[in-house]
């Protein structure tokens, strides 16, 4: 009887045994503790877990960081060339008209537009206020021209000069390019770069701006205005473009480009 007892206690002590020694439900050592089963590498604060150099960097549009990158990347499309669709000069793709999708440069170039007829509407009493008015009710009658119309054309020909010495000239913008054009006169036949565009025009003129200092269109309308305030407000001008573009050498360059009846 007594070694049928302890055959029994042999056995129940080997069957515990067994059990301690299973491993859990899926196999394997569990985890320490339950933090050390996952590892997880935040994307957010000090990057511990990755490399410094390994994130993602990203440059504010507007900063003017990243020099040609910025122009390079701003979707655009040159309608016309020195060699496309007529060739002025063989080989030379330098852009006369630029078309642009992009907000930040439209926006811009619509805001320096806004900025100028402003000014010029101030200065030839086209504004409100003063008394004596129409009516008596305090409205000047706008000067003839006060206002100019904007015209994509010479919108285009201003973002095409701004491109143009972004892309391929260093320096500072000029109203002549290195071909030689003028807005209205020099370079091939036909003269001047509105001509190139295929736009006619009795009387144009060209004012220009470039460098680090016109981040934004009050800083060229400022430039504008201070030193070009007669050609601003002459009267013979009725419609007005404004061009811009980012990158290159000086980071900032506009064009204003005004104009006498221009067609088309």
């Amino acid at each position: 009887m007594k070694d049928k007892i302890v055959a029994i206690g042999r056995l129940v002590v080997l069957g515990l045994l067994t059990l301690v020694s299973l491993p859990a439900c899926g196999g394997g050592p569990r985890p320490a503790s339950g933090s050390a089963g996952l590892l997880w590498n935040s994307t957010s604060g000090s990057g511990v877990g990755g490399s410094g150099t390994a994130g993602l960097f990203w440059v504010d549009p507007n900063s003017g960081l990243g020099g040609g990158e910025i122009g390079s990347l701003t979707p655009s499309s040159d309608d016309i060339t020195y060699s496309m669709p007529v060739v002025y000069i063989a080989g030379n793709n330098h852009p006369l008209m630029t078309s642009t999708s992009a907000q930040t440069i439209r926006q811009a170039e619509d805001l320096l537009m806004q900025a100028i007829n402003g000014y010029r509407s101030q200065q030839l009493g086209g504004g409100l206020g003063g008394l004596g008015g129409v009516g008596g009710g305090g409205f000047n009658v706008p000067a003839q021209n006060a206002f100019l119309a904007g015209h994509d054309g010479l919108t285009r020909s201003a973002r095409a000069n701004c491109k143009h010495f972004s892309a391929y000239h260093p320096g500072p913008i000029g109203a002549v390019n290195p071909e030689g054009d003028r807005i209205n006169s020099g370079g091939v036949a036909p003269p001047g770069r509105l001509a190139k565009g295929k736009i006619t025009t009795t009387a144009a003129t060209e004012l220009v701006v470039s460098g680090p200092g016109y981040s934004d269109y009050n800083a060229a309308a400022a430039y504008f205005i201070a030193n070009f305030p007669t050609v601003l407000t002459d009267k013979q001008w009725t419609h007005l473009g404004a061009g811009y573009w980012k990158g290159g050498s000086q980071q900032f360059y506009w064009s204003v480009v005004l104009a006498k009846t221009p067609t088309p």
